[in-house]
Parts: C-alpha cells; sequence; structure tokens
C-alpha cells in the first residue's frame, strides 16, 4: 500500500512540476505577446504620424504648385 501511494506521490509531483513548467511557459508567451502587441502598436502609431506629415507636405506642395502656375501664367500676360 505504501509503495502504490509513493509510485502515486512521485506521478501526482511529476504532473504538478509539469503543468507548473507549462504555466511559467504560458506567463513567458502572454509576456512577450504583450510586447510584441506594444512594438507593433508604436509602429502604426509612427507609420500614421509619417502619413499625415506626408498629406501636409503634399498639401503645402499643391499649394506652392498653384501659386507658380500663378506667378508663370502673370509672367506670360506681361510678356504679351
Amino acid at each position: 500500500m505504501q509503495a502504490a501511494l509513493d509510485k502515486q506521490n512521485k506521478v501526482l509531483t511529476g504532473d504538478f512540476n509539469d503543468s507548473s513548467q507549462r504555466l511559467d511557459d504560458l506567463h513567458q508567451v502572454r509576456f512577450l505577446c504583450k510586447k510584441l502587441t506594444f512594438v507593433k502598436l508604436f509602429y502604426v502609431v509612427f507609420a500614421l504620424k509619417a502619413l499625415s506629415e506626408a498629406d501636409n507636405n503634399k498639401k503645402k506642395l499643391s499649394i506652392e504648385k498653384g501659386d507658380l502656375e500663378k506667378q508663370i501664367e502673370e509672367a506670360e500676360n506681361q510678356l504679351r
């Protein structure tokens, strides 16, 4: 009877250790997923800022283009 209990105790201890190790692994995976999510979020914010800056530059260049076209048209009218 004692031998059977000792054997069962060893099996349960092994199962407990395995479960504990798996839980530690899952905590590590969870931590890495959170870290990866943060990194992805950082890149998304960075990309959005870059797109916003590009859009602002496009608007500025469009206005500048209009001004230059107007100056060219005025210069051509003066030459006629």
